[in-house]
């Protein structure tokens, strides 16, 4: 089948990201037989760029239009709507824009009304003038009160320079209007009581004055919401335009304290849960202990703000029952606070805080400029949080995948461990770090990889119970996250740290390392500030815990394959080498250093068994490399020695640090004063006869392992034949030197 103009993804020679229009058709002979393939492609790089720039420039008009305080639409030349922004939906009672889109002003809005927008817009057509500023006495579209509007409409032309249609741009202005006709009205009755009282002219020229001055006022005041408008508009457009978090909310700092003429900014987001304030910026003289001030739900005036979800206006905070000091900073006198609540389609998301110091206090204009900018600062937030978002969670999958490849090339567990260690410690904040293997026939953790402030510790096994974040990691099956409180990880040291015993997490994350319906362990990160860790750094997590019990598994039945196959070399190879040997000592020596090269060791001997004097002998006694002449001792039955002799099996035994502290030195031999941490010992027999002992020792805690004893037990069983061997064969020679001596 031919393939015609698809667009396909693909990379330069510099790895950069291109993008070409291919068609590609099957090249057929002369009987219609496909020999090749005919493909033709076009590179569409900067055509596909330039959509998507076109795509968010359209985007950001769309929401500075639909986020300007005025009335805004488009018609054609029909005086079908082709846009509304969402003013004139909700003035007009409209669920949503297929309402008007399409439809004829007459069809969507009351008669006199329609009459008078259209004979504007045919005005506009017919003259190709714009018309600006025209006010008109309309009735309101909900209430049926009468209102004032400034109209504006220009024309809208196509690349030839044709009329294609109108904008329109309305503002209320009716509070503007009365204002005007409240100060003609009060003109005119000076002007009557001028000429009415003459003989009081005093007393008249005192109210005209004060008129006067009113009116300065109210010119004044207008003047200022003009200019916080077109502050508001132009914060509107520049925060419509940013993802960068960090950029968005200073701009956003910077702009309000310059319009409200306010000392110090700090912008609160309410964290997952809806019961937490954190500051996420703070500006000002105080803004470091301000971005240490976390606030509840309630507390404080800005908690209580947030509760209500109401603006307040404390002036003269400092007698304000509500108010909750600052850590860190002085009681100022004459200190105003102005709160807005800040939420996003209903849900409360946080709130701004601004002061003024030794000035005067906040005013109700204040209050509605600022929560006027809120919605704006709300949806801009909201927006690039969910941008920083996306770009968390691409770097997320990249994190994975990377950590997916190293670790899926790797066949060495210490290797793989270290891996996910860097990988994560790139992508996560990360002050301490554990990899955690779970042994469920004994209930205990191991520990073979931790970290903090990057520095690595040996810790040793520990019982289940005793890491209850992990136990409940392991139990459950899921992946936890805890952000514990100041008075937790600061006052509270855990019982059983790990790391630095002098260091507490506050926060830290805890995903389970699972096969299937096995657990097999988990990882763990640590944070010590508080509140490090979201759910999506949760998921990363998880993530990289399933990648990693994957690799970890593969790596231990490799190591196991290895193992078992290098265990069966050197177990043939100990039969060759003392299969030849006919006598005791070369015997014994032979197995000491085979056995050396398989096991880890810092001890070893064998003990022959006389079953007359139940005593063991102990031909062949090395401790920390030096050979020790032993004298013989009574095998005891308590002993691992015992009860290898007694039962005909191999024995392990791997104390813990509490049964090392209890160790008695009657028992031992070698170096006495060095007790061993970890012991084996196999049976050395003929038949079902026991004539010996192997034993191994290390002085390392868990040397052993079920393995480990096997082999022993495997070199056991080729060394009672070769020492019985031998034995007899030395016995045969004095017996034939005995019968060769002359009476």
């Amino acid at each position: 089948m031919p393939v015609v103009n698809k667009e396909e993804p693909g990379l330069d020679f510099e790895g950069n990201e291109r993008w070409v229009l291919t068609t590609k058709l099957p090249l057929r002979d002369m009987h219609g037989t496909v020999i090749g393939l005919v493909g033709v492609g076009r590179d569409i790089t900067e055509n596909r760029f330039a959509e998507q720039r076109l795509a968010e420039e359209r985007n950001l008009l769309r929401a500075l239009i639909d986020n300007l305080p005025d009335y805004v639409y488009v018609k054609d030349l029909e005086g079908r709507f082709l846009l509304v922004n969402n003013l004139v939906l909700q003035t007009f009672g409209a669920g949503d824009e297929s309402e008007f889109i399409g439809r004829a002003v007459h069809d969507v809005i009351p008669a006199a009304l329609a009459e008078s927008y259209t004979a504007d817009d045919e005005a506009v057509v017919q003259s190709g003038q714009p018309l600006l500023d025209r006010e008109s006495k309309v009735a309101h579209p909900a209430t049926g009160e009468d209102m004032w509007v400034s109209v504006t409409t220009v024309p809208v032309r196509d690349q030839q320079g044709q009329i294609m249609g109108v904008v329109g741009i309305a503002r209320d202005i009716t509070e503007r209007k009365r204002a005007d006709e409240a100060l003609r009205r009060a003109h005119d009755e000076l002007e009557l009581r001028v000429e009415a009282r003459t003989a009081d002219l005093m007393r008249v020229n005192e109210q005209l004055q004060a008129e006067i001055a009113e009116r300065q006022r109210a010119e004044e005041a207008l003047w200022q919401r003009q200019r916080a408008l077109e502050t508001l508009l132009e914060t509107s457009r520049d925060i419509a335009g940013l993802l960068d978090l960090d950029e968005l909310l200073r701009l956003i700092a910077q702009r309000v304290i310059a319009l409200l003429d306010a000392d110090e900014f700090t912008l609160f987001r309410l964290q997952e849960g809806g019961q937490e304030l954190r500051p996420v910026l703070a500006v000002g003289e105080y803004a470091n202990e301000m971005m240490a001030h976390v606030l509840q739900v309630g507390q404080g005036i800005t908690g209580y703000s947030v509760a209500h979800n109401e603006p307040v206006i404390a002036n003269n905070a400092q007698n304000d029952p509500r108010a909750a000091q600052v850590s860190g900073t002085p009681e100022q006198e004459q200190e105003h606070l102005l709160v807005v609540p800040l939420s996003f389609r209903g849900r409360m998301t946080g709130a701004v805080l601004i002061n003024r110091l030794r000035k005067p206090p906040f005013t109700q204009d204040d209050m509605h400029l600022l929560a006027g900018l809120a919605q704006h600062v709300a949806i801009a937030v909201e927006n690039a949080g969910l941008y920083e978002q996306t770009q968390q969670r691409a770097a997320q999958l990249a994190t994975m995948n990377e950590i997916g490849r190293a670790v899926s090339s790797q066949l060495d567990r210490g290797t793989i461990f270290e891996v996910i260690y860097r990988q994560l410690q790139r992508s996560l904040p990360l002050d301490a770090f554990a990899i955690v293997l779970y042994d469920a026939e004994r209930d205990r953790l191991t520990y073979p990889l931790v970290y903090e402030a990057g520095q690595r510790y040996d810790e040793p096994p520990r019982p289940l119970a005793q890491d209850p974040h992990t136990a409940r990691a392991i139990s459950e099956s899921a992946p936890q996250i805890v952000h514990r409180k100041p008075e937790e990880y600061l006052a509270v040291k855990p019982a059983h740290p790990l790391g630095n015993p002098d260091r507490s997490s506050a926060s830290f994350m805890v995903a389970p390392l699972q096969l299937g319906d096995r657990v097999i362990g988990a990882i763990s990160v640590h944070s010590y500030a508080p509140n490090a860790y979201n759910n999506d750094q949760l998921t990363l997590l998880n993530g990289v815990a399933h990648q990693a019990a994957i690799a970890i598994e593969n790596a231990r039945l490799f190591e196991e394959t290895r193992q078992h196959a290098a265990q069966l070399s050197t177990s043939n190879e100990i039969g060759r080498a003392i299969s030849s040997l006919l006598d005791i000592e070369g015997v014994l020596e032979v197995i000491y250093q085979q056995v050396q090269r398989i096991l880890p060791l810092d001890a070893f001997f064998i003990g022959l068994y006389d079953p007359e004097t139940d005593q063991m002998s102990f031909p062949l006694l090395y401790d920390s490399g030096a050979r020790y002449d032993q004298t013989p001792m009574p095998v005891e039955p308590h002993t691992l020695v015992g009860r290898a002799v007694e039962s005909g099996t191999p024995q392990m035994l791997n104390r813990t640090r509490a049964d090392f502290a209890r160790l008695q030195p009657e028992y031992r031999v070698g170096d006495t004063s060095k007790p061993s941490a970890s012991l084996m010992c196999a049976p050395l027999k003929i038949g079902a006869r026991v004539i010996g002992v192997i034993s191994t020792q290390s002085y390392a805690f868990d040397a052993y392992t079920e393995n480990h004893l096997r082999l022993l037990s495997d070199v056991a069983t080729q060394a009672g034949i070769a020492i019985e061997n031998a034995r007899l064969y030395e016995e045969a020679r004095q017996r034939a030197a005995e019968l060769s001596t002359p009476e």
